[in-house]
């Protein structure tokens, strides 16, 4: 890995591997990711901002000498061109992306229903309230609310979804924090390990949890590199619903059912599963 870096910083590589790995591959990887985070404007977003900062110079001064040393060894203008054009384009959709980090309210690559996701204290029930996506920047704010509201002891949950990192994240919390987690809407996907955090667990008129197997598959790189094996991601997850108490038939049936549809077990199936403690 380190004798890639430096062969693309000093223009060893192929320009054409050159600009389909480090620059255009790593940029739509980088451009996913941020996607899938959905950061909002502040300290955290503009040290992630920094970093693809200086992840482009090391982008673009590789294509660079890429192109440079092409035009030396072979001759000929065209393969200036379709690298400086790659550049280009890569360059404007980073200054795109850096932008939508610093400026509030900017539309960038986010998704407006990530942005719209909504951490807050209700302090007329005395719970915190999750309504809406799931994202690493509503970890943050969790984070945040339970260490400054100690006295309140459970969370009101409403989310269709999101991060699957996150929801880990925000589970973690709530099992630290010891609270009782709420389900009056509905709570499907990765909502539902925040849930499973909770002691005890209540299920409320109207309330309906929905389970599915990811929405992942096992990605590869162009180097044949697994970078995330569902099968793994499926493990690690039952492993601590199992820990939270529910049975093995009931997470062979979660884990059976197809990213497309979602199941939605009645209450006496929540109970008899031990999904829910109240």
């Amino acid at each position: 890995m380190i004798g890639f870096v430096n062969n693309h910083w000093n223009g060893r590589l192929a320009l054409v591997t050159s600009v389909a790995l480090p620059l255009v591959g790593l940029h739509v990887g980088v451009v996913v990711i941020l996607a899938h985070l959905g950061l909002a404007p502040g300290h955290f977003a503009l040290g992630v901002g920094a970093a693809i900062l200086a992840l482009l110079v090391w982008q673009v001064v590789g294509v660079f000498r890429a192109v440079d040393r092409t035009i030396i060894e072979r001759g000929g203008i065209m393969p200036g061109f379709a690298g400086y054009l790659a550049i280009t384009i890569v360059v404007l959709s980073t200054v795109y992306q850096l932008a939508g980090l610093a400026i509030p309210e900017w539309p960038g690559i986010v998704r407006p229903e990530t942005r719209a996701v909504e951490v807050r204290v209700d302090a007329a029930r005395r719970e915190f309230v999750l309504d809406g996506p799931i994202s690493l920047r509503g970890f943050s704010v969790l984070e945040r609310l339970i260490r400054d509201n100690p006295s309140i002891r459970a969370i009101a949950l409403r989310s269709q979804g999101g991060s699957v990192s996150a929801a880990r994240g925000m589970a973690r919390l709530v099992e630290d924090a010891g609270l009782e987690t709420r389900v009056a809407g509905t709570c499907f996907s990765a909502c539902t390990l925040v849930f499973l955090a909770g002691e005890p667990r209540r299920l409320l008129a109207g309330g309906v949890l929905g389970f599915h197997r990811y929405a992942v598959g096992t990605y590869q790189n162009l180097g044949g590199v697994v970078l995330l094996d569902v099968e793994k991601e499926h493990a690690r997850d039952r492993a601590y619903f199992w820990r939270r108490g529910v049975s093995d038939a009931f997470l062979d049936h979660v884990f059976e059912t197809e990213p497309s549809a979602i199941w939605r077990p009645s209450r006496n199936e929540l109970l008899a599963a031990g999904v829910l403690r109240d």
